[in-house]
């Protein structure tokens, strides 16, 4: 089905999160070689084999963001979020070590990035067509949508070639994990100041401020995920604004 093909596009895109081809060092040419046979792995849906090249990518270029991404997702994937969080912290001090080389890679990533959106969009407009059965068309439209926000996280080339706002997302994902609230708030908060529009930290952030008891913050920040089209939960939703005296719209 396109759909399933969309949802491969997706996976393996955010597995990639960015695999750049830095120049001539003899280890970071064999650590872009793992982390192509990583993502292989992936899309074959072999993730244990795709842990043994990202973990050999890591390696041969210690602090290799494609492979520090990976590995954190693989992690949160298995609940094992410590491992997650100190692969995320692994690929922001990756980012700042390779910086130069890093942000000539961002061009090619964002522009594929944009590509797998418009697949993504095409395949949407395919369940949309007439001929279409309804059966599970919403559910898959919703879901292929849900991976279109993922991407569009995905921010174009930043001039000072630094740490992207999504890295933070991640490792404040793995820090509320953990129960460490404060550091999760801090994290996603960073990736506000990065990332701009990025409807999932918001709604993350929400959450978040609600169990702080920020009523305030937390319904600002719901807002501003619907308003940037995330789906909220519509029964967190009305649970907040009664905890916070308003009157959902």
């Amino acid at each position: 089905m396109q759909w399933n093909r969309g949802i491969r596009i997706v996976a393996a895109c955010i597995a990639l999160a960015t695999a750049p081809a830095l120049a001539a060092d003899r280890s970071l040419k064999v650590a872009q070689g793992e982390c192509k046979k990583g993502e292989q792995a992936l899309r074959s849906g072999d993730a244990a084999q795709a842990k043994q090249h990202f973990e050999k990518c890591r390696e041969a270029a210690p602090g290799y963001p494609s492979a520090e991404l990976a590995l954190g997702h693989l992690a949160m994937a298995d609940k094992r979020y410590a491992d997650a969080l100190a692969s995320y912290q692994g690929a922001e001090v990756g980012y700042q070590k390779y910086g130069a080389e890093l942000k000539d890679a961002e061009t090619k990533r964002y522009a594929e990035t944009q590509s797998q959106i418009a697949s993504l969009r095409d395949s949407i407009n395919q369940l949309n067509a007439p001929a279409t059965t309804a059966g599970d068309a919403a559910l898959q439209i919703s879901k292929l949508q849900n991976a279109i926000q993922q991407l569009e996280a995905i921010q174009p080339p930043r001039n000072d070639g630094g740490v992207p706002g999504e890295v933070y997302f991640y490792i404040g994902n793995a820090q509320f994990q953990l129960g460490k609230l404060d550091d999760a708030i801090r994290s996603w908060e960073t990736c506000v100041e990065r990332s701009g529009q990025f409807a999932m930290v918001h709604n993350n952030l929400a959450l978040a401020y609600w169990k702080t008891g920020d009523l305030e913050r937390a319904v600002t920040n719901l807002e501003l995920a619907e308003k940037e089209g995330f789906p909220v939960n519509p029964q967190f939703k009305t649970d907040l604004f009664k905890a916070a005296g308003r009157n959902p719209s």
